[in-house]
């Protein structure tokens, strides 16, 4: 109980509602308030940083800068499925279930049959095992939901990063929706200043829904054409999430798709003049 009480306790950086203070030197950006132990670099040596203060690195600030100040906002369609979900249970699209697994009933002969004993005991193990370790996952899942619907209403949200000591660029608030999570963390946030999707646009939304899915191992054209093939499901899926086929929950990553299969019907209904605003993944 008391591990239970201090993880709650432990305090999380949250998404701006305002652009964060550009990086110009390694030791304060992001956050318009100093915190103890924020850097542009992740590295505790006093010495680095001091050294690393001596370099002019106009490249490395315009590029963090830029990252994040790119304003984003929550997905609130994927939002209310997902809330939905999870007060229902959990346990779809790869959510975790929302209660603890219920313990194998005690067998009556218990008492006096030692094997019978051993065998629950053993099945009863492995459901305390499997409980304990989808707590985190639980914890994780009902927090993400706390910021998302903390900041649904906001009509940009910013990210503010920081950097490892190879330069690789990570976003400091990561306790609920972000742009680096897993799925359901990235799938709650989308791009605040949408675009048409144009001419192009359809097919790499395509292509990024059949990634989704699980066919990223064939061509572009392999893929919009399984696109084309599975359209019926993937409009269920956009048009009805809950009470339709539930496609989308298929998918190899479910919530990402669900947001994709969204826009495929925006995109269904409107054509190239839909704005789209979610981001579609490259591999670099």
């Amino acid at each position: 109980r008391q591990h239970a009480r201090c993880e709650i306790l432990e305090p999380i950086h949250l998404p701006m509602v305002v652009r964060p203070r550009r990086w110009r030197t390694p030791y304060w950006g992001g956050y318009l308030t100093k915190r103890p132990g924020l850097r542009l670099v992740k590295q505790w040596n006093a010495a680095y940083h001091e050294d690393l203060r001596s370099h002019p690195m106009p490249e490395v600030y315009r590029a963090i800068n830029a990252i994040q100040e790119t304003p984003w906002r929550i997905n609130r369609p994927v939002l209310d499925v997902m809330r939905a979900v999870w007060d229902g249970g959990g346990n779809l699209g790869k959510l975790p279930r929302r209660e603890d697994e219920e313990l194998p009933a005690k067998p009556a002969d218990v008492d006096e049959n030692e094997d019978a004993l051993k065998r629950w005991k053993a099945a009863a193990a492995e459901v305390h095992q499997r409980n304990a370790r989808s707590l985190s996952k639980r914890l994780a899942v009902s927090q993400r939901l706390w910021i998302a619907q903390k900041f649904v209403d906001e009509e940009a949200i910013y990210f503010p990063h920081e950097l490892d000591f190879r330069g690789r660029v990570y976003p400091i608030p990561v306790g609920g929706p972000h742009p680096q999570g897993d799925d359901s963390a990235k799938a709650l946030i989308e791009f605040a200043d949408g675009k048409p999707l144009g001419p192009g646009g359809g097919g790499w939304l395509a292509v990024h829904l059949a990634n989704l899915f699980g066919v990223d191992k064939v061509s572009f054209e392999d893929r919009l054409d399984w696109v084309i093939e599975n359209q019926e499901a993937i409009l269920d899926s956009g048009r009805n999430p809950l009470d339709g086929q539930r496609f989308w929950a298929t998918a190899d990553s479910p919530y990402c798709a669900l947001a994709a299969c969204i826009e495929w019907a925006g995109y269904a209904d409107e054509g190239e003049d839909f704005v789209s605003r979610i981001p579609i993944a490259l591999d670099g």
